[in-house]
């Protein structure tokens, strides 16, 4: 995927909570998502149905009644369609129809292979809603020993679907954590919100493990925003940049969001992407997934020994390998570094953020409080070669041991 990527929202359905989104007709669907396309999305998502508590269920048959004028008239228009749907027969109709995108917001158990073989048949794309009740509109808890920490549930659900994708030979998937859906346990703004942010700021973590790109739903966070919550999308777009692991962001807010996007391009963050979106990974080789994760191609490679002669008796770094579905050969390298002082840690990911502008390279960098009196600067990125760090690497150890303003622990222990 060529940068990060906009996809704007048309709703068919009028209990939708977002008014602004809304429309009544097949023409003002088609009108609206021209204008969306026009002001920066590379795809247009279209809903027949209304996640929300209260909304009125929508039967398959009406879904693609809604859904298909407006698939078609976009079509006709080189705009590329994404489907919102949860229904086998709806997502298949749609394909037919010219959509580039099923929004998948349900496990269709045993029809799921079908759909995703006939997705790779249509070079379309599915986006993978991560939907534990089965739909979307089957409101229940969010399952987890810990509500507030479903990252374990949340990794094992896209595992076993790529591993399905894989079968099928679909190299369009996206992930998606269903920020957007209802939770009975995640009622509460607090809790919500806090889920939200979490999952925003740690996405890189999923999109590394599993080796597919990324989408999230940008949240409202009415209880917060209240008469602004049309500014919140544009602040969750900063939140989920600044995390590094976001490729697809769903907003109702186009142009705010781009222009939140393009504004940390400028300082330095992940490329907007600025054409018609590739709807798969640049390419489904060690190569092209290396391309996507930032590491330059002509970075020379190190083997473990020369790096540690070269780092000499540094104990900053813990390095550990992760797999990359469907990648061999690519390897995620993961360092920490940690702080007794907030503002310490900020500036040393300052200068991470120097060292990887001068390389041109783009890891994921988060830092977390581990503790009230601990700060984590967790940095991951990708070597093509097994058994080598990159020249990014060792960089990165001297500037920080250049900085020399933080005492760095040996996070192994």
């Amino acid at each position: 995927m060529n940068g990060q990527v906009i996809m704007g929202v048309v709703n068919l359905s009028p209990d939708s909570w977002y008014r602004e989104s809304v429309a009544k007709s097949p023409e003002a669907a088609i009108r609206r998502g021209t204008v969306l396309s026009a002001q920066g999305a590379q795809i247009v998502d279209i809903g027949a149905e209304s996640t929300t508590l209260t909304a009125e269920r929508v039967s398959a048959d009406a879904q693609q009644t809604r859904l298909i004028p407006v698939v078609k008239g976009l079509s006709e228009k080189g705009i590329l369609v994404s489907c919102e749907t949860y229904d086998l027969k709806t997502a298949l109709v749609c394909l037919d129809a010219g959509a580039a995108v099923i929004n998948l917001t349900g496990d269709l158990k045993e029809g799921q292979m079908e759909l995703y073989k006939a997705a790779a048949m249509n070079d379309a794309g599915v986006i993978v809603n991560f939907t534990p009740g089965g739909r979307s509109v089957d409101f229940g808890a969010l399952p987890s020993e810990d509500p507030l920490d479903p990252s374990s549930t949340v990794m094992r659900y896209f595992e076993t679907q790529a591993n399905a994708i894989e079968k099928a030979r679909l190299e369009g998937a996206w992930m998606d954590p269903g920020l957007g859906f209802y939770h009975t346990n995640l009622l509460d703004g607090k809790a919500r919100v806090k889920y939200q942010i979490d999952t925003l700021l740690t996405a890189s973590a999923l999109r590394t493990i599993i080796g597919w790109p990324v989408c999230v739903a940008l949240p409202h966070a009415f209880d917060y925003f209240e008469n602004e919550v049309r500014t919140a999308e544009a602040f969750f777009g900063v939140l989920a940049s600044i995390g590094g692991g976001v490729d697809l962001y769903r907003t109702h807010e186009v142009t705010k969001v781009r222009g939140v996007l393009s504004a940390l391009e400028s300082h330095g963050g992940r490329v907007l992407s600025d054409g018609t979106p590739c709807l798969s990974w640049e390419a489904a080789s060690d190569e092209g997934r290396e391309s996507s994760l930032g590491c330059r191609a002509d970075t020379p490679i190190l083997t473990d020994n020369e790096c540690i002669q070269q780092m000499g008796k540094s104990s900053v770094w813990e390095v550990s390998y992760c797999r990359l579905a469907g990648r061999k050969g690519v390897r995620v390298l993961r360092r920490e570094i940690r702080s007794t002082c907030h503002s310490d840690a900020m500036r040393v990911m300052a200068g991470i953020g120097e060292v990887a502008n001068r390389l041109n390279h783009h890891p994921n960098i988060a830092i977390t409080g581990t503790s009230c009196d601990e700060f984590c600067i967790s940095i991951e990125s990708s070597s093509a070669a097994v058994g080598g760090l990159t020249a990014f690497d060792l960089a990165l150890a001297q500037a920080v041991d250049d900085l020399a303003i933080v005492q760095m622990i040996d996070s192994s222990q």
